[in-house]
């Protein structure tokens, strides 16, 4: 098999590792040495070794190829259940199906993705009501008069970003169809 970008060979990629640790896991004297010992391969710098260190890591091999024709999932049952899922727990989390069904978090995601269902949970959004956009410009005729009156006005002020809303608003019914 071949290694990172088919640019390295897998005991390129182990002779890189072995030289990392000659060289005290420094990563630009590894690069160096390893550009002086392998002068037909590509040059390798840091860039190219952190790709390589940080897939090894995750993936604990040095194949970075994958199969792009995976498939949806091993059981049409599978997908039965995770639709059936998340029809009758639509606030459920992927990890909670995860646990619940017994399957892949993966295979969930792809099933969902398959489906075009989106794993977004639902939430409140705020309601604006008639008389919403009047007490805003009578809000800012009243701050305007008292910059008049006292300059520093806002500059005394302690403003904060927090405000208080009642939550009657419209629900994000982003998988229930609507």
């Amino acid at each position: 098999m071949e290694g990172y970008n088919n640019n390295y060979p897998n005991e390129s990629i182990l002779n890189l590792f072995y030289t990392h640790g000659e060289c005290n896991r420094i990563i630009s004297r590894t690069c160096r040495v390893f550009n002086h010992r392998y002068p037909n391969l590509p040059p390798m710098n840091r860039f190219k070794f952190a790709k390589i260190e940080t897939h090894f890591l995750r993936h604990w091999n040095m194949n970075t190829k994958r199969n792009c024709a995976m498939p949806v999932t091993g059981e049409e049952n599978n997908e039965i259940n995770i639709l059936g899922y998340f029809t009758a727990h639509p606030h459920a989390s992927i990890r909670k199906a995860e646990v619940d069904l017994d399957i892949s978090m993966t295979s969930i995601q792809r099933v969902l993705a398959k489906n075009k269902w989106h794993p977004y949970a639902q939430r409140k959004v705020y309601e604006l009501r008639n008389g919403d956009a009047q007490r805003r410009i009578d809000f800012c005729e009243w701050l305007t008069i008292r910059k008049q009156e006292h300059p520093d006005m806002l500059r005394k002020n302690l403003w904060s970003d927090e405000s208080k809303f009642t939550r009657q608003g419209v629900l994000n019914n982003k998988n229930n169809g609507v």
